[in-house]
């Protein structure tokens, strides 16, 4: 194959806009500027030679896309189609959350299967702690600041399943490209001829992009001879992506109109193709085996206040995550996780914390909490009145913005309404997420007082 000469040519313009550091490009092949990526497309490649349908079209896009790096430490990966090429920026933040969630996967493998019994409550239990803290870094800076200072990704499941989930991403740009490839040519190839309208359509391309990775990953499988681990193996590498994506998604400033299917609906689409091809029992386990992952691989709301006594990084090295840390990188993990816990808290405690610190130059005010509710939710709804469209996402061209965006912008005290424009403390991070709940959805309801 020849590099796609356009699309390398846009690339290496766009990266210096996204990275914090100039790329070092070390080594380079045909078609990336990364070594695992360059990998992923390879298998790709292999896998495409057992495709059922669409074989020619894939090769197509294969050859016509530029896989280009960048580390400005957001968990994305989009397709850009260039003068009929493609380029794919993939983030490393994206590789490194999927490369964590890949390890936990892992530790519920041994011997020729996966079982949820592999792993205990109390290994789970502390990865879950330090995955919040990573996925809590998008709601604290829109992107992955501070990822884990070790190397988790050892054994060779852990390795298998990671690139699974990396062949899964590309998968599903290929399935745009292909997709982009056939209408361009007039013919509708993974849609029925009457296209959806109404906001429906880019619903329904995400849906083909899905239908046509999985075909894919899985292509070749049927008909041969594997055993239940490879498939659960897959599966589950599958069922991460989609669940990092959405905890992603979840925790940066973008409206529920910008972001993909959640995660349960996508898997129950893929889960129908797959009752056609895959044992029901085994999907039954597959299914099992998820819900044991799940709740350590979602970012969940507080259930109390005050986070665990021990250090975050303590209890991953209790569990067996890592050999040992230093206190103060344990303390410094340990602060943020406390800082994460505030987009964690019901809407109704953000808010009156947020009242707290409004009412604090008034003492009579203090005490009557009723009045200290009604000042917080006061003050997120005229800051959330006041907010630019490009940071909301009411603008359809500018709806991505992050929660770090906000932080940034809330960062200004001239921006916010009274009494904190007056000299009220500034609860920057408690307004983001009041925010951050209000564009998605959770606005409390509490009863009126009187008075």
């Amino acid at each position: 194959m020849t590099r796609p000469e356009s699309a390398y040519a846009w690339a290496v313009r766009r990266r210096p806009l996204l990275n914090d550091l100039p790329a070092v490009d070390a080594w380079e092949d045909e078609h990336s500027n990364d070594r695992r990526w360059s990998a992923t497309l390879r298998l790709a490649s292999s896998r495409c030679e057992a495709l059922e349908h669409a074989g020619a079209e894939t090769r197509q896009a294969i050859a016509s896309i530029w896989i280009e790096r960048v580390d400005a430490g957001y968990a994305a990966a989009t397709l850009h189609p260039v003068d009929g090429e493609f380029v794919l920026l993939a983030d490393a933040g994206l590789r490194h959350m999927i490369d964590v969630a890949g390890v936990l996967v892992a530790r519920h493998y041994r011997g020729s299967s996966f079982e949820a019994s592999h792993c205990t409550d109390s290994v789970r239990s502390s990865f879950a702690r330090v995955h919040h803290v990573l996925v809590g870094q998008f709601y604290l800076y829109g992107r992955l600041r501070q990822p884990l200072s070790v190397d988790l990704l050892v054994g060779e499941v852990a390795q298998r399943v990671t690139q699974e989930a990396t062949l899964f991403v590309l998968a599903h740009e290929l399935g745009h490209a292909v997709a982009a490839t056939q209408h361009r040519a007039g013919s509708v190839h993974w849609l029925d001829p009457e296209r959806p309208s109404d906001g429906l359509e880019d619903v329904a391309v995400e849906i083909e992009a899905d239908a046509f990775a999985v075909a894919l990953c899985l292509a070749d499988l049927w008909g041969a001879q594997v055993g239940e681990a490879e498939l659960t193996l897959r599966i589950l590498a599958i069922r991460l992506t989609l669940n990092t994506m959405e905890a992603v998604e979840a925790a940066s400033l973008v409206p529920r109109p910008y972001r993909h299917l959640p995660a349960r609906r996508r898997w129950n689409g893929i889960r129908a193709y797959l009752t056609e091809r895959v044992p029901l029992w085994l999907l039954e386990r597959v299914d099992e085996l998820w819900d044991s992952l799940a709740s350590a691989l979602t970012f969940t709301e507080a259930p109390a206040l005050i986070p665990p006594f021990e250090g975050i990084l303590s209890s991953f090295a209790r569990d067996g995550w890592i050999a040992g840390c230093s206190p103060a990188e344990d303390g410094d993990w340990t602060q943020q996780e406390q800082i994460v816990w505030q987009f964690r808290l019901p809407p109704p405690i953000v808010e009156y914390l947020i009242g707290a610190d409004a009412v604090s130059a008034t003492p009579d005010l203090a005490n009557d909490h009723a009045r200290v509710l009604r000042a917080g939710r006061k003050a997120v709804t005229e800051m959330l009145a006041t907010l630019p469209p490009w940071l909301v996402g009411s603008d359809p061209s500018h709806g991505r913005a992050t929660s770090g965006d906000l932080i940034e912008y809330l960062r200004i005290r001239d921006r916010w309404p009274e009494p904190f424009r007056d000299g009220a403390p500034l609860p920057i991070h408690l307004m983001a997420a009041a925010i951050h709940q209000r564009l998605n959805g959770r606005l409390p309801r509490v009863p009126e007082t009187p008075g």
